[in-house]
């Protein structure tokens, strides 16, 4: 006798052995083997599968956050171009109004590392 968690395995077992102890006296004539019935018995169906089909609205419901956002945007005190809120100016390099990044420094940077690798500047 093995020794079970309960779980479906210890219910199925039960369900085979019972089946084929009532079996031989003829009370219960339809058995795992038979094939009317071999449907009922098929345990091995461990595949996960919807209860339900999910509709068309619920679909959508559950995709609605999926869109895209504005992407928010501030304007630099400095130069006035559109930032991206919490960075640094692309243009002049300015941060609440003061400068923390060296644009010359940086472009010069980007140029030098384009021209080695052979892409063009854009």
């Amino acid at each position: 006798m093995a020794i079970y968690s309960f779980t479906l395995d210890f219910i199925y077992d039960i369900m085979y052995n019972v089946s084929d102890l009532i079996q031989p006296f003829g009370i219960c004539p339809a058995t795992k083997r038979d094939p009317a019935v071999a449907g009922l018995f098929n345990f091995k169906n461990y595949m996960g599968l919807p209860a339900k089909r999910r509709t068309t609205t619920s679909k959508k419901q559950r995709a609605s956050h999926f869109s895209l956002k504005k992407t928010a945007l501030t304007i630099c005190e400095k130069c006035g171009a559109k930032t991206a809120p919490h960075k640094a100016c692309i243009k002049c390099g300015a941060y609440k109004g003061k400068s923390v990044v060296n644009i010359a420094k940086r472009t010069a940077r980007l140029v030098r590392s384009r021209k080695g690798s052979g892409k063009a500047s854009t």
